[in-house]
């Protein structure tokens, strides 16, 4: 039988022995019924659809996948082959070259065969998907979809708005710090950053909200986190501009510049209530002392004439109030003149001007004894101008007698 069905009888001859009396050889009619397996068309495709990895805009060649096609029927599979469809073919190679067009179980036939495809290069951002279709006559199509994406190069960019912050001044021995201002972090990169907030001495960063992890928060894509920016209370006086860099992961980082200035308190003008617009004179081994009405606790180290510092050596600084004193030394290396002397304290300072006059033997000399020939001459030309006064009279009284 073939397929179950029977094909021809078959008559063979069938010896009888008979051992009573002799051996006889007749045929006898016998059927024998052939039958075969149904012959079967199938085959199977691996590995199921290919998801290409992701890549980044500029990627270098993607590796090919390669697929099989297995027979895995009893009939020879004819006309096999091999396609690629849909709205992105055309951003695929399929190679096909190697590719049998038909495939028999026998022992000594092709049973298996096998194609490759991949993304093209230089692909612009994007989705790419695509249908291979394989064929033969005695099988239905079998479809694999395979996928690819490009997506721009990673970034990783936080804006902060404000970027720059610039808080009202203070004046030193303030307790109220200046209002906390709110930043709104924005990530504008196409990547999740996870920033973390930078420890500064003179300002406190606090982030807002309970998304914050240790001082760090994951901000994904075109989604926003917020903190607040303070400087804290009791700095000295002095300049707070500084920049602040945050990190992120990736070695992402970004910055905030902040401004902020303590000045110091209004100084007082404390009085000279002694020594006030001194006169010193050069070469008199005086010194030159000035009191003021400060404690000498707020005495700062300070103490200039005409801007200029003077050195510890050229005065001593004593209580009683505050007593300076201008050692003779070192007026004597100032020009004759106005002097302008500032003494510093913590909170103010005290200033006044002094004189410094030149020595009595600095003077140009004066009297009889100085410059005789001088006198000697003068009173030659004034004796000669007498003598010609008195003879131009006497001519001229002469003129008249005649």
């Amino acid at each position: 039988m073939i397929n179950n069905k029977t094909l021809f009888p078959y008559h063979a001859p069938v010896r009888v022995t008979q051992y009573a009396h002799s051996i006889n050889t007749f045929n006898a009619p016998a059927t024998i019924s052939i039958t075969t397996q149904p012959i079967t068309y199938a085959a199977q495709v691996t590995p199921d659809g290919k998801d290409f990895q992701t890549e980044i805009l500029g990627y270098s060649t993607v590796p090919d996948e390669t697929f099989t096609i297995n027979s895995t029927g009893s009939g020879i599979l004819s006309n096999l082959t091999v396609t690629i469809d849909g709205k992105d073919k055309d951003s695929f190679t399929l190679d096909t070259e190697s590719t049998a067009t038909s495939l028999d179980k026998k022992a000594s036939a092709t049973t298996s065969t096998s194609f490759s495809v991949r993304p093209n290069d230089g692909l612009p951002v994007g989705d790419y998907t695509a249908t291979l279709r394989i064929k033969a006559n005695e099988i239905e199509e079998i479809t694999k979809t395979i996928h690819f994406t490009v997506i721009p190069v990673r970034t990783y960019i936080i804006e902060p708005s404000p970027k720059n912050i610039e808080f009202p001044d203070k004046v030193a021995g303030y307790t109220s710090a200046p209002a906390a201002q709110t930043v709104c972090l924005s990530n504008v990169g196409n990547q999740s950053v996870l920033a973390t907030l930078p420890s500064r001495p003179n300002y406190e960063i606090i982030g807002v909200g309970d998304d914050y992890s240790d001082g760090s928060i994951l901000i994904a894509p075109n989604d926003t986190a917020y903190l607040t920016i303070q400087p804290v209370t009791g700095l000295p006086a002095g300049n707070y501009d500084e920049t602040i860099t945050f990190i992120c992961n990736d070695n992402a980082t970004f910055t905030m510049d902040l401004k902020f200035e303590v000045s110091p308190p209004e100084l007082i003008k404390y009085d000279i209530t002694k020594g006030a617009k001194n006169i010193w004179k050069k070469g008199s081994g005086k010194t030159c002392e000035f009191v003021v009405n400060a404690p000498l606790s707020k005495f700062d180290g300070s103490v200039t004439v005409d801007d200029n510092t003077v050195d510890i050596d050229g005065y001593t600084i004593s209580e009683g109030s505050t007593t300076v004193t201008l050692k003779a030394s070192y007026l004597q290396t100032l020009s004759v003149g106005k002097h302008t002397l500032r003494i510093n304290f913590t909170d103010g300072y005290a200033q006044t001007t002094f004189t410094v006059i030149a020595s009595a033997s600095d003077n140009p000399p004066t009297g009889d004894s100085s410059m005789p020939w001088l006198w000697i001459g003068i009173l030659a030309l004034s004796g000669a101008g007498i003598a010609g006064s008195v003879i131009l009279f006497r001519r001229k009284q002469y003129g008249s007698n005649k």
